[in-house]
């Protein structure tokens, strides 16, 4: 196989939480996505998707995740159900979710916190971010519909 096409590394969590060295330049996308989402209107379009994506599918948000605290800016909306389920049909509906917590962080206990892990094989993100219109989070809502629950 050419090394153009060798296909996706296996996942490394280590080198996923790496935090990298502060002293390090930063990346050379850091300025380009500063540039996009250091405005002011960015929290508050998140909020607003948020808090309408909540209108439309709260009984499935467990707290904390129901209330939306004073001067938040959330990427995601994490929902909990049968997540596979879900993940399957969100894709099925276009709707680009995030597999929240699916892997522990490698210097965790995982077997010494049940309640976390069940969370996390619950937990979809469903995206809230600015660039979303309200079509898109009709469509999102839709895509949660009935079926899965908590």
């Amino acid at each position: 196989m050419s090394p153009l096409r060798r296909g996706p590394s296996p996942y490394d969590p280590a080198r996923d939480f790496d935090l990298r060295d502060p002293a390090d330049m930063p990346w050379s996308t850091t300025c380009f996505l500063l540039r996009r989402l250091a405005s002011p209107d960015i929290a508050e379009r998140r909020r607003d998707d948020y808090r309408r994506l909540l209108a439309r599918v709260g009984e499935r948000v467990r707290p904390p995740f129901d209330q939306l605290p004073t001067g938040a800016s959330p990427f995601v909306l994490p929902l909990e159900g049968d997540k596979p389920e879900l993940m399957r049909r969100l894709r099925s509906r276009e709707v680009v979710a995030l597999d929240l917590w699916s892997t522990p962080h490698p210097s965790l206990p995982s077997e010494r916190f049940p309640a976390a892990a069940g969370r996390r094989a619950r937990t979809v993100g469903l995206p809230v971010h600015q660039e979303l219109r309200p079509a898109d989070i009709d469509r999102i809502a839709g895509a949660v519909g009935g079926g899965s629950q908590m």
